[in-house]
């Protein structure tokens, strides 16, 4: 029997459980990665959304539905589960003013295609 190492268990049981895993470019090097999961780009749009609509990060993580603490925390090195990274994500997208340039060296996030309203679940 072949012994697999911890992380590669890790990894395949992520799989098993979030198939959709197997498209983040988890394996690359932060270098290389030009899409896919990157904190600190939620703290360049923190940064410059609050500072156009004159709130603090603090009210625009409640709005976002998200932990108050996240900025902060993302500051400091640290990060947060996929789930809370694309939430915020999607939030800021959605509600990003049209008279502000989204900064062009962030990806803005492909359509939640996967979730849908209430509206529109019991319309279906």
């Amino acid at each position: 029997m072949m012994m697999m190492t911890i992380p590669l268990l890790r990894r395949r049981f992520a799989l098993w459980i979030c198939p959709e895993l197997a498209r983040l470019p988890a394996d690359r090097p932060d270098s290389d990665r030009n899409d896919g999961i990157d904190p600190r780009r939620i703290v360049t749009l923190v940064d410059i959304l609050s500072a156009h609509v004159d709130r603090s990060e603090l009210t625009l993580a409640k709005r976002a539905d998200v932990h108050t603490r996240l900025v902060p925390r993302l500051r400091q090195g640290k990060g947060c589960t996929v789930g809370t990274y694309l939430k915020m994500m999607y939030w800021l997208d959605r509600n990003w003013p049209a008279d502000l340039q989204w900064p062009t060296d962030v990806p803005r996030p492909a359509p939640d295609t996967t979730r849908t309203s209430t509206k529109e679940a019991n319309d279906g």
